[in-house]
């Protein structure tokens, strides 16, 4: 392992320690307390009331420095170029993630034509992130642009798409929890749908779930993204 990628991993797991010795601090705390009320001689009682005091404020110390890591550490969806400083959770918008995937997506791939023919979804190179973390949000995102930008051109990306891309995306879907969508539009694929139904009018007509998806999705997830 590298250095720069083991400085990585000890940045990403500082801020779980932290909130590991707030705890454990805590717990100490109590436990001398309850010590001390049964000592039997005052100088006890004294320390011990000492030794509490001083954990509560190691707790407090811990979560001042939890709270400035993640104020100061950039969140990939979050952070403000502006301000400097990530935007607290409530304040994420469904406009922000969609802004922040165009760049994403411009990291790894040159065009539409190759997300949808060139093989994105099937590198195993880390290009999806810790985990394959963004490989549901490219494909939630493939889906929405379709949608969004409405046009023959784009649409016939996904009419002229190979089977192997398609059962990518799916899998994607379904790494994303979301089996139901995935399972629908390999059944509108294969035109095994509803009478008159076809993949493109599915799409269109949940362009909002899309978003929805896609916004919760990274909620859920924010953690993968510092």
């Amino acid at each position: 392992m590298s250095n720069m990628n083991r400085n990585e991993k000890i940045k990403r797991l500082m801020p779980l320690a932290m909130l590991l010795i707030a705890f454990l601090s805590l717990v100490a705390a109590i436990i001398v307390l309850v010590s001390a009320a049964s000592a039997d001689a005052s100088y006890k009682k004294v320390l011990l009331r000492i030794s509490a005091v001083l954990f509560f404020i190691l707790m407090a110390l811990a979560l001042y420095y939890f709270y400035l890591t993640r104020e100061s550490d950039p969140n990939f969806f979050l952070f403000d170029q502006t301000t400097r400083k990530n935007i607290p959770v409530d304040q994420l918008t469904f406009g922000i993630v969609n802004e922040r995937m165009d760049f994403y997506l411009s990291l790894i791939s040159d065009s539409d034509e190759e997300l949808w023919q060139g093989g994105v979804l099937a590198k195993n190179d880390g290009s999806f992130g810790r985990e394959d973390i963004y490989r549901p949000l490219v494909a939630y995102k493939m889906l929405y642009d379709l949608t969004d930008r409405d046009d023959d051109v784009q649409w016939r990306l996904l009419e002229f798409a190979e089977v192997t891309t398609i059962r990518l995306l799916t899998r994607a879907l379904k790494q994303g929890g979301d089996a139901d969508m995935a399972q629908a539009i390999v059944e509108l694929y294969r035109g095994e749908g509803e009478e008159g139904e076809n993949l493109r009018d599915f799409l269109k007509g949940n362009q909002k779930y899309l978003r929805g998806r896609m916004l919760r999705y990274v909620k859920q997830h924010l953690d993968y993204f510092y």
